[in-house]
């Protein structure tokens, strides 16, 4: 758990995990912020090392506000998990044990074992912000998300919105802009319920 790192980052998860007017970017939209600290509090199978890479950066005295720990939980990314794989990178065969091209979040050994048994051919999912897509793929966010529209609301199999959208996603994923870099994942089987309707 990441809790524990520094008495000053616990006491700042306790305290921010209520707050509903935490603004971290400084746009005014604060929705959904408070659920951050809460996500640490709830944290499972954290390495020792991850924990300490992470304590690292996060000021170690002292009382910590949202936006310093916002740079903070950057600078992690930036160091840790957002890596910049080196040219010849193989995305298709990742080594745990390379910490300059695999991110802490895919390292840690307690959370490796507990999934070293799982089917290789389970399906994985992700969720990932439609600007994001549009970025990849040099899209239009707004037709992106019709396209979805359609294919969610389509009351048979395939349709002309599905391939659109299907050429979409592998323009987002196989296209010079995705850098293939392993990111968090949950297995599909769990989702089936939120897509049953």
């Amino acid at each position: 758990m990441f809790s524990p790192s520094t008495s000053a980052f616990g006491t700042f998860l306790d305290q921010s995990k209520n707050l509903d007017d935490l603004d971290p970017r400084g746009d005014g939209d604060a929705r959904n912020t408070k659920f951050v600290p809460r996500n640490f509090l709830i944290e499972e199978r954290i390495d020792s090392e991850r924990a300490a890479n992470y304590s690292a950066v996060i000021p170690s005295s002292g009382t910590i506000s949202f936006s310093e720990w916002n740079r903070s939980h950057n600078r992690y990314l930036e160091e840790r998990v957002f890596l910049k794989p080196p040219a010849g990178y193989d995305h298709r065969s990742v080594f745990t044990d390379d910490a300059t091209v695999c991110p802490d979040t895919f390292r840690g050994q307690l959370g490796i074992n507990a999934f070293a048994g799982a089917d290789l051919d389970l399906d994985l999912i992700r969720m990932i912000d439609i600007a994001d897509v549009a970025w990849l793929s040099d899209g239009n966010e707004d037709d992106i998300y019709a396209l979805g529209e359609q294919v969610v609301g389509a009351k048979s199999g395939r349709t002309q919105a599905w391939d659109e959208l299907d050429l979409v996603l592998e323009e987002s994923f196989l296209g010079p802009k995705c850098d293939h870099r392993p990111m968090f994942a949950a297995f599909y089987e769990d989702f089936l319920d939120e897509f049953s309707a």
